[in-house]
């Protein structure tokens, strides 16, 4: 079948499931989708790939302004269609603070590209 394997700097990142809160520590460099997924890995702003094997193509995600990111995929949900897609965000998690009156500006900026493999 289709298997969709996120590739980055992952290796070492903090990690947080979302779904049950565990935190924990990336092992690998590979995220392999097979179940549903919803994580939160600190500190890895890429470059990163998503290769799908259904498809037959990689993309690759390069970007700046972001610290972190999050991976989520409703694995076998079909209601959703799970198979049409996996989301890699680029996310803050840690918190901003804002003064009453005042506004901050962040600047974000993401390169996608696809080829055939």
């Amino acid at each position: 079948g289709d298997l969709h394997v996120i590739s980055g700097p992952f290796t070492g990142a903090a990690t947080v499931d979302k779904v049950t809160g565990a935190t924990g520590t990336a092992t690998s460099n590979d995220v392999k989708i097979t179940a549903p997924i919803d994580t939160l890995y600190k500190g890895v702003t890429g470059p990163i790939t998503i290769t799908d094997t259904g498809k037959g193509t990689k993309t690759t995600l390069e970007g700046k302004g972001f610290a972190d990111r999050v991976i989520w995929s409703p694995f076998g949900n079909e209601a959703m269609g799970y198979d049409k897609f996996v989301c890699v965000e680029p996310v803050s998690a840690s918190p901003v603070t804002i003064p009453v009156g005042k506004f901050k500006e962040t600047k974000f900026y993401q390169k996608v590209s696809c080829v055939k493999i």
